[in-house]
């Protein structure tokens, strides 16, 4: 049974066992004291040693218990089919007596869910499957899932001031993840082929998943899901920042066709949740990931307040909890696009995934003092009200509703890519010429005229607050077939600084629609590292709350880790500060570093990051949105060379090299030899290819899997 609760529910009873085993413990040393007042070593009877042995023995055991798990109870699964449908229970009595167990059949069918008992309200919930072979047991394992589908359509019959944004939606809940267990790729693609089966209007995903599932079966089954089958996806943008391109995935990898939400925080969030002084300027959460992405794309396609007050699954003994991060704000997205899309169906407004993504992004708004960048905010803050008006408007219907995206391919050496990002010194030398081509991808139907009809002349021009001296581009260019050349040339800006210009196309003869379609441009020139300043890079700086102050440097060649050290100026006041690092890693995309604390009057804080040579690193430090002012900091940034080279240890050759190298400065050296893992290699006796289950067929299509079969032997414990 245990296995059906999370751990802090298990707590209670390890503590009610541990109160009465110190109650037998106190019993048995009292026994003890009282054999050896009364007896002692007086008596010659062996009858009396045989009892304090016995008492002793008792105590040892007591002791030796109170390290031991509790075992778990065990619970029989009864499945059977009633004739009509397949149906199953708990015996969650433990007695055998199934009179008051609840009966259920899968979830789907009925919506039937139980509890496991009156103490441990967890409650539980089934799916029947492989004609009553499989029997899963649904239990959530955390609160997280329950607060974001509170925030996205939470009801409360009676009480509307706790609803989510929209009560009336129908919530499918989809596991992909467990904290016993961690995530589980093949439980992503099963979740969204249940959501294609299901043919669920819009999915949430407030979950941070790996870069893979951009790339084969999962990348390919995402595009499916949303191109083909319409399905509006939206997904938390990260938590990862303030430093940029770290929107999208782990690691700054972001889906093409996924709507992914920044946290923001307003005012009025401040007062009314977060119980601040005052209720000054609105921000981006410093947490809320930025772009642009890897391929350069934005990263982040809109924002929404990223905090909630929101209800928690019973067994966590309280109705809700404050949380905040783009695990919330993605939800409040969701919510507002589930009323809009049940708005647009009351009026029968016909309905596509495209024309939702562009009403969103053409109608967000860009706040007008200016200390926003795209990068944290994408195309702004959601505003439903405006985007419902555009999609009901007449300039709405120049989108054909079987156009899936209108998509921006960029033809680079050795890949495609969305936008153009520029950043490391190879990259920044001379000025480039890229090849760009603005192609519609539509939704497999039947209905070709529409298809066929698509097309209209495209006026080129830069968004509002882009800069325009560095790139060329023409002015016109016509959909559906459009290919063109932008000129970027990086030789003369500002070093130390980020560049950003977008370049929007937009169709001259329904301008109010807005841009069709985006081009983001961003060149970063990092500043130059050498030995005439001992590698070393200082500087002093302002932090206005939540605003990145970010430093761009060319690490030197030979560089492999960095010394930051921080003080703070301030001779009274103590201020958080966030310090993150960031770099580009071929193999598995930006790599970062980050630490959150406190900043006292004068206090040094030191930190060591590792640090490739010759590539672009950014530090971006940011003082905390609920510091009251400013925090003036001293920075001190020094590089340096010293690295041990990475040694195995073969069986074979029991004396090994270990080489050190340093480039740069000058540093002392105190060797301690550690052993990190042990390598045994094992191969497998045997391997086979078999084809999986029901519902592991993905959108029609087989999926297989591969079975290894190893043999072990002995005990695998190593001693260094």
């Amino acid at each position: 049974m245990n296995e059906l609760t999370v751990g802090h529910l298990q707590d209670p009873l390890k503590k009610e066992f541990q109160k009465k085993n110190k109650m037998a413990i106190a019993e048995a040393m009292k026994e003890l004291k009282k054999h050896e007042k009364e007896i002692g070593s007086k008596t010659k009877k062996l009858s009396d040693k045989e009892d304090r042995d016995e008492i002793n023995a008792k105590l040892e055991l007591l002791k030796e218990a109170e390290k031991l798990e509790i075992e778990s109870p065990i619970v029989d699964c009864i499945v059977w089919f009633d004739g009509e449908k397949w149906k199953a229970c708990l015996d969650t009595s433990l007695t055998g007596d199934l009179e008051n167990v609840k009966v259920m059949s899968s979830f789907c069918e009925n919506q039937e869910y139980s509890f496991i008992s009156d103490k441990c309200i967890v409650s539980y919930c089934f799916n029947i499957s492989e004609n009553g072979n499989l029997l899963n047991i649904c239990v959530p394992n955390g609160s997280h899932g329950t607060h974001v589908a509170h925030i996205a359509a939470g009801h409360f019959l009676g009480s509307p001031e706790k609803d989510g944004l929209a009560p009336g939606a129908q919530i499918i809940s989809l596991s992909i993840g467990d904290l016993r267990e961690a995530s589980a790729p093949q439980a992503f693609i099963r979740a969204l082929n249940k959501c294609i089966e299901l043919k669920v209007d819009i999915i949430n995903l407030s979950y941070s998943v790996s870069p893979c599932m951009n790339f084969g079966k999962n990348g390919e089954l995402i595009k499916n899901l949303i191109e083909k089958h319409g399905i509006i996806f939206v997904s938390s943008a990260g938590n990862k920042g303030p430093g940029l391109s770290m929107a999208g995935n782990s690691n700054g990898i972001g889906h093409p066709s996924i709507i992914y939400v920044g946290a923001y925080l307003t005012a009025e969030m401040k007062e009314f949740m977060f119980y601040h002084y005052s209720a000054d300027e609105p921000v981006v959460f410093p947490f809320s990931s930025r772009g642009p992405s890897m391929d350069g794309s934005l990263g982040v396609v809109v924002c929404a307040p990223g905090a909630a007050i929101a209800g928690v699954p019973k067994h966590d003994l309280r109705s809700f909890e404050l949380g905040k991060g783009t695990s919330m704000s993605s939800p409040n997205a969701v919510g507002n696009i589930a009323c809009l899309l049940s708005a647009l169906k009351a009026e029968s407004i016909p309905i596509s995934q495209f024309r939702i993504k562009l009403a969103l992004m053409n109608t967000a708004m860009a706040p007008e003092d200016g200390s926003h960048h795209p990068f944290s905010l994408g195309a702004g803050i959601i505003q439903i009200y405006d985007a419902f008006d555009l999609l009901k408007s007449e300039t709405i219907k120049a989108i054909p509703t079987n156009l899936a995206d209108i998509k921006v391919i960029v033809e680079c050496e050795r890949e495609i890519k969305r936008g153009i990002y520029l950043r490391e010194p190879f990259e920044i030398k001379l000025p480039s010429e890229f090849e760009l081509i603005v192609k519609p991808t539509f939704v497999d139907s039947e209905d070709i005229e529409e298809r066929l009809n698509f097309g209209c002349p495209i006026v080129l021009k830069l968004s509002h607050g882009s800069e325009k001296d560095f790139i060329k581009f023409p002015k016109y260019c016509q959909i559906p077939s459009s290919n063109f050349n932008i000129h970027v040339d990086p030789t003369f800006l500002e070093a130390g600084k980020v560049h950003y210009a977008q370049i929007i196309g937009i169709n001259p003869e329904n301008p109010k629609l807005g841009p069709l379609f985006r081009i983001p441009i961003t060149v970063i020139i990092p500043e130059q590292i050498t030995s005439e300043s001992d590698f070393t890079y200082k500087t002093e700086l302002t932090l206005e709350p939540s605003i990145p102050q970010r430093i761009f440097l060319q690490s030197p060649i030979g560089c492999k880790y960095v010394e930051i050290k921080f003080k703070s100026l301030e001779t009274h006041d103590t201020q958080d500060i966030t310090v993150q690092r960031l770099y580009f890693d071929q193999k598995n995309g930006f790599n970062s570093d980050k630490f959150t604390g406190l900043m006292r009057p004068k206090f040094h804080v030191f930190r060591h990051f590792s640090c490739p040579s010759l590539q672009t690193i950014e530090f971006c430090v940011t003082g905390e949105w609920k510091n009251q002012r400013s925090t003036n900091i001293k920075i001190n940034i020094k590089f340096f060379g010293f690295f041990v080279e990475p040694t195995t240890l073969m069986a074979v050759n029991p004396v090994n090299k270990i080489n050190i190298t340093n480039l740069l400065n000058k540093t002392m050296l105190k060797p301690i030899l550690i052993f990190d893992y042990f390598c045994q290699p094992l191969s497998p006796n045997e391997a086979m290819i078999e084809s999986m289950k029901e519902r592991d067929i993905i959108d029609g299509s087989p999926s297989f899997q591969l079975l290894l079969t190893y043999k072990l032997y002995g005990s695998f414990f190593y001693q260094a």
